[in-house]
């Protein structure tokens, strides 16, 4: 096979751009990519989760969520509260300026998604979904094998 015609270094170029163009945009918003992480599971939880369910969904060390955390608390993006049953627990809340900028967040993806659509026809993005889908499942069994 001609290696011009590997898909590999062609879907990591992307990979690469479309991670430089959403970065551009989420740094505008003095966001880092770890703390966009986290925001938007915050609002996929409904505004608030316990911080260990956060790390989890994060996979990063506890210590490294725990620094994260403290730099969106300095911004006032969020605050972490004793839960109320379980004293041992803390609550991640987002604020009122964290849902704003989550918001802003959304907008951010919503933008970076329309400039990789941008030419493609409502059936040709629907079946480019799908052959990346199908993709994914490919490289998630080989890992299974390896």
């Amino acid at each position: 096979m001609d290696c011009q015609n590997y898909w590999g270094p062609l879907l990591g170029e992307n990979a690469h751009l479309a991670r430089e163009r959403l970065g551009a945009r989420l740094t505008r918003l003095g966001m880092t990519p770890a703390q966009t992480h986290a925001l938007l599971y915050l609002g996929q939880q409904g505004g608030s989760a316990p911080q260990t369910e956060l790390t989890e969904f994060m996979r990063l060390k506890a210590p490294t969520v725990n620094g994260i955390l403290g730099r969106m608390e300095e911004k006032e993006l969020l605050l972490r509260l004793t839960d109320r049953q379980d004293g041992r627990r803390k609550l991640v809340v987002l604020t009122e300026k964290g849902k704003s900028l989550l918001e802003q967040t959304r907008q951010a993806f919503a933008e970076a998604e329309d400039v990789m659509r941008r030419g493609f026809t409502q059936a040709e993005a629907a079946q480019l979904q799908g052959l990346l889908e199908r993709l994914r499942q490919n490289l998630k069994e080989d890992r299974d094998l390896w």
